[in-house]
Parts: structure tokens; sequence; C-alpha cells
């Protein structure tokens, strides 16, 4: 399984130093400030490529709820980033996108090993730019009575990956735990079922852009649609106890990934092992 690319990061630089955005905040929101300054670079961390449009009204609603801070005040506390110069003032200003130069300074080391390089504030301009302001990592939200073309229609689902064939998927969830009839077999069994997954779960949930929402990010961010439709049918399997909806099939997808990348490096180190047995037999034999 090859290793995808990644366009987040798991930690970020903080200062010990405290520095002017840090002081002005906690002077005025004193440990709220602090704890919406750290969240909100947490949040990014996280984002595909560090930046979010706050322009949507359930985007807004994510976005406060996982850095745990009223909008109000947070509304607030951003604005006073922006005139300290923390977070990029045109973005905001056209876009209300949170994007930082700092923050982005500041985990570029954690690209340098990887293939693709950190996005750059001039690219992020470019891509609300061309989209008109539009947040393109999260469109548009079928409602229940949706057509099954709505959602693949993301220009990075090519037709070489639709005619991709998925394995079957091995394991059965227990009745009434999962909210899909049939296990499918193929990528485009897979989307339709995600579909599904998402009409029978935003129903169970007050704000039912949020499900959609999620899935089409994912969609776009090229995540592989059997992780989605596992995402959203464990979110369906404890959908009475999960409080941060969002945040638990983001943890799932990263529990994922991480298994995914050890099980990877485990085999390369086993099959390193090999190698020098190999190496070390002939060199055996060569000694005799």
């Amino acid at each position: 399984m090859a290793r995808p690319e990644r366009h987040d990061v798991d930690y970020f630089p903080f200062s010990v130093k405290d520095g002017r955005t840090l002081h002005i905040l906690e002077g005025k929101y004193q440990c709220k400030g602090s704890g919406f300054f750290t969240n909100l670079f947490r949040f990014l961390s996280g984002r595909p490529d560090h930046h979010f449009c706050l322009a949507d009204e359930a985007d807004r609603m994510w976005f406060f709820s996982s850095v745990k801070c009223d909008e109000e005040s947070g509304l607030d506390m951003i604005n006073i980033m922006i005139l300290t110069g923390k977070l990029d003032r045109e973005l905001w200003e056209k876009y209300h996108v949170l994007a930082s130069q700092d923050f982005l300074d500041s985990i570029r080391d954690a690209y340098s090993k990887r293939k693709n390089e950190c996005i750059t504030m001039d690219e992020i301009r470019e891509h609300y730019l061309v989209s008109g302001g539009r947040n393109t990592q999260a469109t548009e939200f079928p409602g229940e009575e949706t057509h099954k073309d709505d959602d693949v229609s993301s220009p990075d689902n090519t037709q070489s990956k639709k005619e991709k064939k998925r394995k079957d998927k091995k394991g059965q969830t227990g009745a009434g735990n999962s909210a899909l009839e049939n296990e499918p077999k193929n990528y485009d069994e897979l989307i339709e079922q995600t579909h599904h997954l998402c009409q029978t779960i935003s129903a169970f949930f007050k704000n039912k852009k949020m499900v959609w929402q999620w899935r089409q990010q994912a969609m776009n961010n090229n995540i592989e649609p059997d992780l989605i439709q596992e995402c959203l049918d464990q979110l369906w399997k404890y959908r009475d106890t999960a409080r941060d909806p969002i945040g638990y099939m983001n943890h799932i997808m990263q529990v994922k990934w991480q298994n995914a990348n050890e099980a990877e490096a485990i085999k390369e180190h086993e099959a390193r092992k090999l190698e020098f047995a190999e190496i070390a037999r002939k060199i055996g034999h060569k000694g005799e």
C-alpha cells in the first residue's frame, strides 16, 4: 500500500517566549485567549494545506466547536490576530479564510522529507481567487433526497480511479450497528454506499450538512472510499455517544493512516532483515 501524500502535520512549534499576539489575547481573555490561540493552530495543523474558510455557517459552527470557543469571542480574537499580523488580513477580509504566514514558516521543516512541499500563502490566495472565494474543500451538501451522481463530480475522481477495483472487504458488523445493508465490493459500490450512509446518518443529527461536508472534503482530498465508509459506519455505530462527530471520524482516519504506515514500515524492516541475512549467508559461503 503506497503511503499517501500528506498535507497536514502532527505538531507545530510553540515558543515559550510570550509573543505580542498571545500577550494581547491573554491580557483580554486570560486562559481563554491562550487556549484559543493554541487550538486555532492545532486546527490548522490538521487541515489540508493549513487554511480554512469560515464563510459557510456550518463550517463556522464546526470550527468554533473544534477550538472549544463561542463564536462571538472567537471572532473578536481572530480580529486581534489579524491586527497583529498573526493571521493574513487579505484572506480574512476578502474570503473569511484563516491562514498564517508565520504558521507556515514554523512547520516547513516537517515537509523537508516529504515528496510534496508545504503550500505557500500565494498558492492559498490563488486557490480562493480561482474559486471565487468558495470553499472548495467542502462545497455542496445534498439533502436527504439527492441523486447518486451528485457526489462523484469532484475533478479528483478521474475515470481511471473509478475503474480501479477494490478488494472484497472482510468481516461483518454486528446487527443494528451498521447503516449498510450489503458490504460493497468495488470502488463504484463504495462511493454509492458512502452516499447512502450519509443519508442515514444526516437524518440523525441536527446539523444535517455536517456529514455531507465531511464526506465531500474527504473525497476531494483523495481519501480512499473504503476508509470513508469505515469512518461513517463507526460514527453510525456510536452516534449516541459521539459528542464531536467530525472529530471522531477524523480520529478514526488518522489512526488508520498510522496503522497503515506502521504496517508498511514493519514490512520494509522485515525485507531488510531478509536481505542482510542473505548477504551474510553469501559472505559465509565465500569464507569456507
